[in-house]
Parts: C-alpha cells; sequence; structure tokens
C-alpha cells in the first residue's frame, strides 16, 4: 500500500532469507536445489522492495528545486556503497566463511529495516506521496512559460 510498507516487506525478507541461509548452512550444502531457492527469494525481495523504492523515494524525500541534483548525490552514495560492499565479500568469505557472510547480509537486511521504520516517513507522518508525484499546478507559472516571461532563478 505504502512505499514505506514495500521497503519494509523486502529488507524483512532478505533478511529472514540470509539468517535462515546462514543457520541452514549444512543442510544447505547438501541440498542445492534449496540453496539456489532461498538465493533466488534473496532476489525477489531485494527487487520487490529496497531496488524498487530506491528510484521512488527520492521524490518524496527531497524538494523538487533540488531533487535531481540530491537524487543524483545519494545514487552516487548508493554506488560507492555497492562497491565498497562488494569489495568486502571475497575478503570477509576467504577469513570467515560464507555463514559469516551470510550472518553479515542479514545484518545489513536488518540495519536497512531500522532506517526504514525509524526514518522514512508515511503519508500520515506528513510525507505527501500525492504531491511528490503529481504537483498541483500554479496558473502564474504555467502562462509565464507560455510566453517566455517570468521571474529569475
Amino acid at each position: 500500500r505504502s512505499i514505506k510498507a514495500l521497503q519494509i516487506f523486502g529488507f524483512a525478507g532478505m533478511t529472514i532469507t540470509y539468517f535462515l541461509m546462514a543457520l541452514a548452512l549444512d543442510h544447505i550444502e547438501t541440498q542445492k536445489w534449496l540453496f539456489l531457492v532461498l538465493y533466488m527469494l534473496t532476489f525477489v525481495f531485494a527487487n520487490a522492495g529496497p531496488n524498487a523504492t530506491t528510484f521512488i523515494l527520492p521524490t518524496f524525500v527531497f524538494d523538487e528545486s533540488v531533487r535531481s541534483t540530491c537524487h543524483g548525490f545519494s545514487a552516487a552514495a548508493g554506488k560507492v556503497g555497492a562497491v565498497l560492499g562488494s569489495s568486502a565479500m571475497d575478503p570477509m568469505l576467504n577469513a570467515y566463511g560464507l555463514r559469516a557472510v551470510f550472518y553479515a547480509c542479514g545484518s545489513i537486511g536488518v540495519l536497512g529495516l531500522l532506517v526504514t521504520v525509524f526514518f522514512v516517513k508515511t503519508e500520515a507522518e506528513g510525507t505527501s506521496y500525492r504531491y511528490a508525484l503529481i504537483s498541483p499546478s500554479d496558473p502564474e507559472a504555467d502562462a509565464s512559460k507560455e510566453t517566455g516571461q517570468g521571474t529569475d532563478m
């Protein structure tokens, strides 16, 4: 129903799946199909939750006048985080094993879940999703666009 709920669903699903994989690693190593199913679930939850909302949330968080710039900065920060996280996986796998990697991924899911619960506002908490998507028309601004006259920005 809401973007926040979708993101919570995704992070919760990823967290549970990664922790299940860590807890049942011995069984998963003998049942390859189970590993495949659980790993596929992590992608379902990631794509249905945080991956989808990544592109939608900035429209609610940033003011219209700086939205594209701030969206770019947040996207760049996400890319830096992805590079750092990806770079850490192989050394972590070699040093601590697959179980630790699954626990780490589950823990990051918990962190994402907590950030979503406590810092992402819903419409009831003061963020108007409708306003971010459908901005009310300003007749004066529309008229200045048509005539080529208007205020300097």
